[in-house]
């Protein structure tokens, strides 16, 4: 079985970086790599390996002697001429969870793990679909793929940094950075309760909670200092009776808060985290006993079986270590039972044990920390007490791979979707003796699930896996931000390997320069708002959430981004919305050629982009240009407006074999027709928006307003080539001409005028100019007519409809080449 060339490329990396220490193979491996890069780009398929060593051998090795790679598949084995050089295995993928933030979660994983297989591992992935993976693996020996997954959970996906040499991110680069970007709930949560699968884990969630303590301690240390402020104030005698009425006022409220928020804290931990600590003392008194009791050798056979189910049952109560516990129980009456001196107590008891967490609690920002709702009195005792379990734990859930070698087979499972004993999110069987996990807003976008076969709304029930990898995936739906998957388009030779690993590049590039997340090929756009009232309002609710995505994504991205890669979009659906690449160019160009943030300089958004937007998603680009035109805070940037005209119209006619709609072949031959008829007519109009004559600043303005009705009046004849003509030759007694010089800022339907005499087989009326040293088209009023015949002869302007269709669209677009003639239209706030 013979490989493809890119393929061929994978495996020969892949080998080389096995056999490294082995200069006579590795040299020859690198002449057949130098011979396939004719081909394939073997420097990026290097780069997404990590290999740099592979790269400075390419570049220092000489031409290739080798013609052709002769790499073969027998067996389950590939070999490099008669030498065998690796393995080959498939790979089988779990079942993908139905629920969109859950199949983020499983999908962004699968794709993180397989960079950790090909950089760590050097494996090397030659095909994928959408059930399997083929798999290319160096050296002699197979791989335990079930331990290569614990060493990825481990050292990669549930650690706290990651594997920084390979880029590789850990929880502070997804989990936290999320709580840190996102706010996923404005009324806030408590304790969370999911799997728990490394000690590096734990120790995140545990610094979390630590940072919620800290945060509310600092809350009552900063009013403390206020009322201490305050009470200096009063001992000025200067300060007059109002303002010492003010201030007495003000430190009697702030008095009372801090006094019922110490009553509340005091009142809840000894509710929650002593009484805790005292049941946990009697379970292990109570289990000692009974350990006691098993050693008795009077008992019978039954009695001890009867003494060690109490047993198992005391022991599945136990939650702390019976060491921890004595300990923490001291620390409190030392304290005073006051929760924040016991934890700073409990500090300076044990800085082994806080060291684990305090610095990873500094990466935690206010927007992480408010998203607990500690200002509860039972939830920042719940912290407290989750803060020390998860730094006593030591037991933890352990997740199945995501691929398998053997495929996983359906299983017979009770009918409908309300039952405990499968996973609501992958379909999964969970056993009895599985721990199971409520969906919470940190696994699935709407956690309460009306099921088809229950009465009543509910937090359905998962597995450990999909609860975990949801919890770890920055990918969190919501309105307050944007989840896009970036792929690269294919190339021409049926390859994208360039264009992969600039798009990795980019998005890490992205995501590091600004407060952005990402997740493989996957990344999350903070989203905008504004505030009124002392209240968010998010730009979505009044662009429209889609509206908002296609301003936000044109707005992010560089223009060769947005060209080179295809954007999908995962908004509260469970399907992605496939973004059309010339929606997103043209967007980006009205939005900078017209000057039109979405949060405009007075904090206002700007609804009227979202109404553009909406003309453009109907391709309707020259009423969405006029929507903006006459909403310009200044002149447009005709330069950039021009220039990207020209990329929308290629990308539009490159494209339109893919595209998805009615008479797209209609909509892009409109574009073209009224682009060119512009060309043909600006000059016309342009002729008598000549400079005015008067040198009084008075009669220079009344000059102005009739040169500009008189080329407003004559844009207005377009509906007609006759009226166009008489208007534009009145009072000249010779034939008319204009001259239409190719510049910056009209190349574009320059071109296409051109091409539309040729079309019609007007001939050599593109001259230069040697005094101004330009090209430039010669223009006739009769060549107007006969474009007017030519399309009123075609078919797609028959009907009088599309010919009205067609004129407005000229209408529009030549009222975008003299901005001053729109009439500016002021608005107020979101009016």
């Amino acid at each position: 079985m013979k490989q493809s060339t890119t393929a061929q490329a994978h495996i020969l990396v892949s080998t080389l970086l096995e056999a490294s220490q082995t200069s006579d193979i590795s040299e020859k491996l690198t002449e057949g790599l130098q011979a396939l890069r004719a081909e394939v780009d073997v420097v990026a398929i290097s780069k997404a390996f990590g290999a740099s060593t592979v790269i400075r051998k390419l570049r220092l090795s000489r031409k290739p002697v080798v013609k052709q790679v002769e790499l073969h598949q027998k067996d389950g084995y590939v070999y490099w001429k008669e030498h065998s050089i690796g393995s080959v295995a498939v790979l089988y993928k779990t079942p993908i969870p139905g629920e969109l933030q859950a199949r983020l979660a499983v999908e962004s994983t699968t794709e993180r793990f397989l960079e950790y297989l090909r950089k760590v591992h050097h494996i090397a992935v030659l095909e994928e679909s959408d059930r399997h993976i083929r798999l290319f693996i160096p050296g002699e020996g197979k791989r335990d793929f079930q331990q290569l997954w614990r060493s990825f959970i481990e050292e990669v996906a549930f650690s706290v940094y990651g594997n920084n040499r390979y880029q590789l991110p850990g929880l502070l680069q997804t989990f936290v950075l999320m709580m840190n970007s996102v706010t996923l709930a404005d009324r806030g949560f408590s304790t969370l309760d999911i799997p728990i699968v490394t000690q590096e884990q734990a120790d995140v969630m545990a610094a979390l909670y630590y940072a919620v303590f800290k945060n509310t301690y600092t809350r009552q240390k900063e009013r403390r200092k206020k009322i201490e402020r305050n009470v200096q104030e009063l001992s000025n005698s200067e300060l007059s009776e109002n303002d010492r009425s003010k201030t007495e006022k003000e430190i009697a409220r702030d008095e009372e808060m801090q006094a019922k928020e110490a009553d509340k804290y005091a009142k809840n931990f000894q509710k929650f985290v002593i009484s805790m600590f005292q049941e946990q003392k009697l379970l292990w008194q109570e289990l000692r006993q009974h350990e006691a009791e098993l050693n008795d050798e009077s008992l019978t056979a039954k009695e001890k079986k009867a003494v060690q189910k109490k047993r198992d049952k005391v022991s599945g109560k136990v939650i702390f270590t019976e060491v921890f516990v004595q300990n923490r129980l001291l620390t409190v009456e030392q304290a005073d039972k006051n929760p924040f001196a016991f934890i700073h107590s409990d500090e300076g008891l044990n800085p082994q044990l806080f060291s684990r967490i305090q610095k990873i609690s500094e990466s935690f920002t206010k927007t992480a920390t408010d998203q607990i709702s500690a200002v509860k009195g039972d939830i920042f005792a719940k912290c407290v007490l989750e803060m020390y379990r998860l730094l006593d734990t030591s037991e933890y859930a352990t997740l199945p791979p995501l691929l398998t070698e053997q495929p996983m087979l359906g299983e017979v499972r009770s009918a409908g979707d309300d039952s405990k004993e499968f996973c609501y999110g992958c379909g999964c069987a969970i056993s009895k003796a599985e721990p199971s996990w409520k969906a919470a807003r940190f696994m699935f976008e709407r956690p309460y699930q009306r099921r088809q076969s229950s009465a009543n709304e509910g937090q359905p029930m998962m597995c450990s896996s999909c609860a975990a990898l949801s919890f770890i995936s920055p990918l969190k739906v919501s309105d307050k931000s944007i989840i896009l998957r970036l792929d690269s388009q294919i190339q021409p030779d049926g390859t994208s390997e360039a264009s992969e690993q600039k798009l990795k590049d980019y998005i890490r590039m992205l995501a590091s320069k600004e407060v952005h997340l990402c997740a493989g090929r996957y990344i999350v756009l903070t989203a905008d708002s504004v505030s009124k009232n002392g209240k968010d309002v998010h730009a979505s609710k009044k662009l429209g959430q889609l509206q908002y995505s296609l301003a936000k994504i044109a707005a992010t991205f560089p223009l060769d981004v947005l060209q080179s890669f295809n954007f999908s979009l995962f908004i509260q659906s469970s399907e992605p919305i496939r973004l059309s690449s010339r929606d997103l160019i043209f967007i980006k160009g009205v939005m900078e050629g017209y000057y039109q943030p979405v949060i405009l300089p007075k904090q206002e958004i700007n609804t009227p982009l979202g109404e553009a937007i909406r003309y453009v998603q109907q391709d309707l680009p020259y009423l969405a240009e006029y929507t903006l035109l006459s909403r310009a805070p200044a002149i447009p940037n005709s330069y950039e407006l021009e220039r990207v005209r020209e990329i929308y119209w290629q990308t539009f006619k490159q494209n339109i074999g893919n595209m998805t709609g009615d008479n797209m072949e209609g909509r892009a031959k409109l574009y073209q027709d009224v682009a060119a008829m512009t060309g043909i007519l600006y000059p016309f109009a342009k002729t008598l928006d000549r400079a005015t004559k008067a040198t009084e600043p008075k009669e220079k303005e009344k000059e102005q307003k009739d040169i500009d009705r008189e080329v407003s009046k004559l844009i207005e004849q377009v509906t007609d080539a006759t009226s166009f003509c008489y208007y534009a030759t009145l009072g000249v007694d010779k034939t008319v001409q204009a001259f239409f010089y190719k510049e910056r800022n009209n190349h574009f339907i320059y071109q296409q005028a051109k091409d539309l005499l040729s079309k019609l087989g007007i001939e050599g009326r593109e001259t230069v100019d040697e005094a101004k040293n330009a090209t430039r088209l010669q223009l006739y009023a009769d060549d107007i007519s006969k474009v007017y015949a030519h399309f009123a002869s075609e078919g797609e302007y028959e009907s009088e409809r599309e010919w009205k269709e067609l004129t407005y669209q000229l209408k529009l677009s030549l009222y975008t080449r003299f901005p001053k003639l729109v009439r500016k239209i002021k608005t107020t706030g979101d009016k």
